[in-house]
């Protein structure tokens, strides 16, 4: 169901399974051996290549560029921060964009100045996923960009204060409750933290 959940995601960039996709990622970390054998294999399944992003340098990063400009993959997905320190450097040093069709941003919230740097100096249209590491993605934005569509056969996903559900626009902590784990075939809830 996540892999089905994820793929739906992706396409709602205008991806369709089988195109070629670049992921900016980790890649291993925290992975136990198990995770990392359905990581490769998705990654096969999905024609994804990863690319390490967690220790950033100026080679890392020409590096980075060259194999994207010749893998010509249809989205890239991946940290959000790693795609605005991609831009700055491509605008700085090539001074023209990547040109991917399609971006989709993860593990932290994109400001519109930070969507905009990314979309003029990659040449892409710039989509966020919002998920955390225990459940995959949880929502996912869509050419509308106007919120999320929540993966609702997955997850339920709540905005509480004070014990109560949040009223629009109020700050509030997201409650997730994941239907069925997987992996243990049971209902689990997390406690994310502050959300407007």
């Amino acid at each position: 169901m996540r892999w089905a959940a994820t793929l739906r995601g992706l396409q709602m960039t205008g991806y369709k399974f089988g195109q070629r996709v670049a992921r900016l990622w980790h890649q291993t970390i925290g992975l136990t051996f198990k995770q990392l054998l359905k990581e490769k294999l998705d990654a096969f399944l999905q024609r994804r290549l990863f690319i390490p992003v967690f220790k950033i340098t100026d080679q890392s990063l020409k590096r980075t560029i060259k194999t994207l400009k010749s893998y010509k993959p249809k989205l890239i997905d991946g940290y959000a921060e790693a795609f605005n320190v991609i831009a700055k450097y491509n605008n700085k040093v090539n001074g023209k964009p990547i040109g991917v069709d399609s971006i989709m941003t993860s593990a932290q919230t994109l400001s519109k100045t930070d969507r905009d740097l990314i979309s003029t100096n990659l040449d892409s249209k710039v989509f966020d996923k919002y998920g955390s590491r225990e459940f995959s993605g949880i929502a996912y934005q869509c050419e509308a960009h106007q919120g999320y569509h929540v993966v609702a056969e997955n997850y339920i996903v709540e905005i509480i204060k004070d014990g109560k559900p949040a009223k629009p626009g109020e700050i509030g902590e997201i409650i997730i409750t994941e239907v069925v784990d997987q992996d243990k075939d049971q209902v689990r809830r997390l406690r994310i933290g502050a959300k407007s």
